[in-house]
């Protein structure tokens, strides 16, 4: 049995507000081997965290972590999620996860050789990969074709660079990964880089006009984007020509706030519905004033202002290590748990990122230049001990596999072909709301299956939807009063 070891984490303890008598505390860390089959490699020091359950009745442990990947188990339990898990399964289990090897507090930690957020930016600074792309409409362009194509010799030679650096900084690289697939209609299989960022943006533009449709539900008192008699295809296509003002004055040098930055936020925004009513509409806002109020001002891109970004917000607490940059790890553990691909070049990554924006995501499409796994195909290590499959075992009980029916990350299309994997071994849930992940809106129904799932061992029936509870816009604009409007 491996033993829990005092280490550089101190004890932290918070009380949980849902359930008073429960403790949330890091546990020192668990010593595990680097290399399970070579113990003589060394050892890696894991960051724990445990929300402890407090019932009389109390049941085992959860184990949970929130992928990434590079997301702290340990950030997940103690500052967001700690404390639903427990709600949800009455109190009856610990709650518990960790960072993984890396990973945040865990240690070695991957740094590829940046000691700064900072001179991780300066390493990209003024290439593709900083300032992403600057397409017309569906990228059919074919001056922006031909632009964003001059960028493939460059692009290539930073994701070498960047794959040297990680691999010469940090010598462990291989013991990180872990497992990596994509789920097809038969079965889950190891993916290359083109098959990972194709998948991804299948339900991004159904978020986006999901968050049009509730806005316009809201009305003009609460989502200013909507008038008395707006539709939601209409503030849709205002959103399209937002996007399309920023990128011509962004070709003609004015460029204040440029049309990726725009389409950057819009997809970082939609993982995250509960922050429509405020954050998004307030940045969609200030976009458009600085794009009609500074047309005639040339401003560089050191004195733009950011956009706050999209997703879970950062957590206001100390239990994110500021020293590691997330990126960086979730760069190098995607890489790592990805397959050789001697047959795909970085042409041939630029050639999909055009192909998925014309033929899937007009909108969202040039965001995938800038996300991980267009580094892996030319990544010079990979992880010694990634599990490939087989993915068809009969398990001793099903698992619940639950998707949103609007994900703009992860579509459902996902989760259903996780399932039918499965087959009998798998429940499907589909849960009728937006957002990364099911746990972006509340869903009572989604809940109460958790629940009975974990504390009585009820399943549901196969394919269940479930409808969503989160009020998006004031006074109380949902899912279902959308739905509802539209039948």
């Amino acid at each position: 049995m491996r033993k829990l070891t005092s280490t550089h984490l101190k004890n932290r303890t918070s009380v949980s507000p849902l359930y008073p008598g429960a403790l949330a505390q890091t546990i020192n860390a668990l010593i595990v081997p680097l290399d399970y089959a070579n113990p003589s490699e060394g050892s890696a020091t894991l960051a724990l965290a445990r929300l402890r359950s407090q019932s009389p009745n109390r049941k085992g442990t959860i184990l949970t972590n929130p992928g990434g990947p590079s997301g702290s188990g340990v950030d997940f339990v103690i500052a967001r999620a700690g404390d639903l898990i427990s709600n949800v399964t009455n109190g009856e289990f610990d709650v518990l996860s960790w960072d993984p090897r890396g990973v945040n507090h865990s240690r070695p930690a991957i740094t590829c050789g940046f000691s700064t957020a900072e001179s991780f930016q300066d390493f990209f600074a003024n290439t593709i990969i900083q300032n992403g792309i600057e397409a017309r409409g569906n990228f059919t362009d074919e001056d922006d074709l031909v632009s964003f194509f001059s960028k493939v010799n460059e692009t290539d030679n930073l994701i070498v660079e960047m794959g040297q650096k990680c691999v010469e900084a940090n010598d462990f690289l291989q013991f990180v990964g872990t497992i990596d697939y994509i789920a097809t209609e038969q079965s889950l299989e190891v993916t290359s880089s083109i098959e990972h960022i194709a998948a991804t943006l299948n339900d991004a533009e159904d978020t986006l006009l999901g968050f049009a449709e509730t806005c316009v539900q809201a009305g003009p008192a609460n989502c200013s984007l909507a008038q008395a008699n707006s539709t939601g295809p209409e503030i849709f296509s205002e959103l399209v020509t937002l996007i399309d003002t920023a990128y011509n004055l962004t070709k003609q040098g004015l460029n204040n706030v440029t049309s990726f930055e725009i389409r950057d936020f819009l997809w970082g925004l939609m993982a995250d519905p509960v922050l429509w009513s405020s954050t998004g509409v307030s940045e969609i806002e200030h976009s458009e004033s600085v794009l009609e109020s500074e047309a005639n001002t040339l401003v560089s891109r050191s004195q733009r202002r950011s956009f706050s970004g999209g997703g879970i917000p950062p957590s206001s607490n100390t239990f994110i290590d500021p020293s590691v940059s997330p990126f960086v790890a979730e760069l190098a553990i995607n890489c790592v748990d990805s397959i050789d691909q001697p047959d795909i070049t970085t042409q041939i990554l630029f050639e999909t990122v055009v192909n998925v924006t014309q033929q899937i995501s007009p909108i969202f499409g040039e965001v995938l230049i800038v996300q991980a796994p267009i580094f892996c195909h030319r990544f010079p290590t990979r992880a010694v001990e990634r599990f490939t499959g087989p993915f068809n075992h009969t398990l001793a009980f099903p698992i619940l596999v639950i998707g949103n029916k609007a994900d703009p990350i992860t579509p459902f299309q996902n989760a259903q072909n996780v399932a039918n994997s499965l087959g009998e071994s798998a429940r499907l849930i589909q849960q009728d709301g937006f957002g990364h992940t099911s746990i972006a809106m509340n869903s009572d129904c989604t809940q109460s299956i958790i629940r009975d799932y974990f504390v009585s061992g009820a399943l549901p029936e196969n394919g269940v939807i479930c409808p969503t509870d989160q009020a998006l816009f004031p006074p109380n604009i949902t899912v279902a009063s959308v739905n509802a409007l539209v039948v």
